[in-house]
């Protein structure tokens, strides 16, 4: 196990100075930088395209959430003009005028305009956030992590114009997962057994084996992550949004950071980042402000999955993060047993839980766990439904 220092900060440096006004969790955090011409290019071998838009074309409407430093508004139409048409390839021509056609799949974020009265140190951070978050979603295609599909044509350039003229297009979620597991545990306290929760009496309570695949979808992303190097930092459910489907998306990548590429195996070594990410959340290692590495994403997910099967918010009972802080580095976790949780998920988040990062499950442990036991249960459900009907 060795630790890896700090090292090229020349990428933070550049989108700074582009911004030339207004980004996350802390300048000095070791990342990789990702290519320069990660505006221009498609990201692996994938055919992505991120279209261009002026802020004159693009109508929104009502808010639809709100960040630290962002809002995020609903797109109501596009309204296409001509003024930079000669410099597109007649694939983003076609692709823009595809996304005219469906508005009401979209969204647009940009900063705050409060964020103009506050300080220059502030603005330049959120600038940071926000053109971090849109460069690291133009190199990511997985179906589980947001997408981005339009960009103001002159990136970060557009800054001087105001905080709402440099803006990202995404694909519009219908909720987050955090509002869906409210729903689901006042669902859960009208106190209808929980085996008899099923739309036909007006709930909508997905199985536990639905949720098994929730999670499942959550720990592929960051899977997905860790093999291009990258750590998320912020995974909570807030941050995991449901679109119209039902699927799980990833989002808000503004405090994840690429790290050194490295010759030892995958969760050995470890680095030197400022704390990021919500508390409750958060790995012991980031809590002590200790050196760190993709296992704390691996820690934060348990914690989630525990969220997502039992539906309670874990640690509710602290009044202060003081008190939270010592419970958690005194050795407390959510409790994992339960009689209707699958052993080898039990097992798994266990293990996740543990305060040394090596003892920690990679993903495709977690993945084989869910995966498994989510067969098992739809098994023995589809012999339970059998049986009835016979």
């Amino acid at each position: 196990m060795r630790r890896e220092s700090r090292n090229d900060n020349r990428r933070q440096r550049r989108l700074l100075k582009e911004a030339a006004c207004c980004g996350a969790a802390s300048f000095n955090d070791s990342f990789q930088p990702l290519s320069d011409e990660a505006y221009e290019t498609p990201h692996d071998s994938h055919n992505f395209l991120c279209a261009r838009f002026s802020r004159e074309e693009i109508e929104v409407g009502k808010k639809l959430g709100s960040g630290g430093y962002s809002d995020v508004y609903e797109v109501k139409s596009f309204k296409l003009n001509n003024k930079f048409m000669h410099t597109m390839t007649a694939e983003e021509v076609k692709k823009r005028r595809e996304m005219a056609q469906r508005p009401e799949c979209y969204a647009m974020k940009h900063l705050k305009p409060s964020l103009m009265n506050t300080n220059t140190d502030i603005l330049q951070v959120a600038a940071f956030d926000i053109s971090y978050e849109a460069e690291m979603l133009m190199n990511l295609d997985h179906p589980n992590i947001l997408k981005i599909e339009g960009i103001h044509h002159e990136k970060q350039a557009a800054f001087k114009h105001g905080c709402d003229s440099f803006f990202l297009i995404l694909e519009r979620l219908d909720d987050s997962l955090h509002k869906s597991m409210s729903n689901w545990s006042k669902q859960l306290s009208r106190r209808i057994p929980f085996k008899k929760l099923t739309k036909s009496n007006g709930a909508t309570m997905p199985t536990l084996c639905e949720r098994l695949g929730m999670a499942s979808s959550i720990a592929s992303a960051l899977r997905y992550l860790h093999s291009k190097r990258i750590i998320y930092r912020d995974l909570k459910p807030e941050n995991c949004g449901v679109d119209t489907q039902g699927n799980i998306k990833l989002f808000d990548f503004g405090l994840s950071r690429v790290l050194p590429s490295s010759k030892h195996s995958k969760y050995d070594s470890l680095y030197d980042m400022s704390g990021a990410g919500t508390p409750r959340y958060s790995a012991p290692e980031i809590l002590k402000s200790q050196p760190y590495n993709e296992s704390v994403d691996v820690y934060a997910f348990s914690i989630v999955l525990h969220e997502l099967l039992s539906l309670k918010r874990p640690y509710k009972g602290y009044a202060t993060k003081q008190a939270f802080v010592e419970a958690v580095l005194g050795g407390e976790r959510p409790c994992v047993e339960n009689e209707e949780w699958p052993v080898r998920v039990q097992e798994a988040m266990r293990a996740a839980f543990s305060e040394q990062h090596s003892r920690r499950p990679n993903l495709d442990e977690f993945i084989d766990a869910l995966g498994s036991s989510s067969c098992i249960l739809s098994t023995k459900s589809r012999r339970q439904t059998t049986a009835r009907a016979a």
